[in-house]
């Protein structure tokens, strides 16, 4: 699994204030450098952000990240761009560009940009072989995690290049337009053929409507709500979810798990694969009647 540490709590809270004073951004505290605390509801905290004196007294030795999808004071809301397949070099001239990061590799960049309508829940935008180039997050989905946070075993963090003054002009772009104009830009720049996939809300609907029996849905819904906790990404594929396999250091969504068919690790350096039973064991998933949230 990914690990990661923040390198300095006094810079990140010092970060997280200048976002607010000057690009109008809400950075909120994470645990294990970029995980969302237990028991947060990223609509509550969009619908009612932290003050700027909550935020002074916020500890963010766990990590920070951003917030997306509250309302920005000069007007519109914050939408959040995590590119992962980009170019070399990103513009930041948009007068509705809030703030920007280089990610953790080459193509990789974090935007804050201001929008007029509150994108509701995420778009991705995916490969040929359904990698996900992009993710669009506006309210409702889970905080982007941003500088100072550092991930271990690599020499290379995030890296703040522009964090917006404060403004007074109303936003220019709709979100539609943003996933437009971000679509054109990829696939321009880097030969990739994209399309955008589905609206999603925060927590992922993972219902089964399938027949299936009773314990299967037991075991099924909590694996899924931890590879959420854990950041593995799962979206709906054929009835289950892929996500980024938790059982190794995955970039890609590479594991599949099903109510029926059980979940399988489609990478070369895992394969792991068996019936459901089995990640709930090895992620250490406790599966009682009480937490199930599924019916089958």
């Amino acid at each position: 699994m990914k690990r990661f540490v923040v390198a300095d709590a006094p810079a990140a809270r010092k970060h997280s204030l200048r976002l607010w004073d000057n690009a109008g951004i809400t950075a909120v505290p994470c645990w294990g450098g970029g995980k969302a605390l237990p028991g947060t509801d990223h609509r509550a905290l969009a619908d009612h952000p932290p003050s700027r004196e909550q935020i002074a007294r916020t500890d963010y030795s766990g990590g920070m990240a951003l917030l997306p999808g509250t309302r920005h004071p000069a007007g519109g809301y914050v939408t959040l761009l995590d590119i992962d397949k980009g170019p070399q070099r990103i513009g930041t001239g948009d007068p509705d560009c809030l703030y920007a990061e280089l990610g953790t590799a080459p193509g990789k960049f974090h935007l804050a940009l201001r929008t007029r309508d509150r994108l509701d829940g995420q778009v991705n935008l995916l490969t040929a072989t359904s990698d996900i180039a992009a993710e669009i997050k506006g309210y409702g989905i889970t905080a982007l995690r941003c500088w100072p946070t550092l991930h271990e075993g690599k020499s290379r963090g995030y890296k703040v290049l522009h964090i917006a003054p404060p403004i007074t002009w109303p936003p220019l772009h709709t979100s539609e337009e943003v996933i437009d104009h971000l679509l054109a830009f990829l696939v321009r720049t880097t030969g990739l053929k994209l399309h955008t996939a589905g609206l999603r809300h925060e927590p992922i609907s993972h219902t089964w409507k399938g027949v299936a029996p009773d314990w299967l849905g037991l075991v099924y819904d909590p694996v899924v709500a931890e590879l959420e906790r854990r950041d593995c990404r799962p979206r709906p594929s054929g009835g289950g979810m892929v996500a980024r396999c938790p059982l190794h250091n995955d970039h890609d969504p590479s594991f599949s798990v099903h109510p029926l068919r059980g979940f399988k690790c489609h990478s070369a350096r895992c394969g792991a694969q068996g019936r459901l039973t089995r990640p709930a064991y090895l992620l250490e998933i406790s599966v009682t009647p009480e937490i199930r949230h599924v019916s089958v």
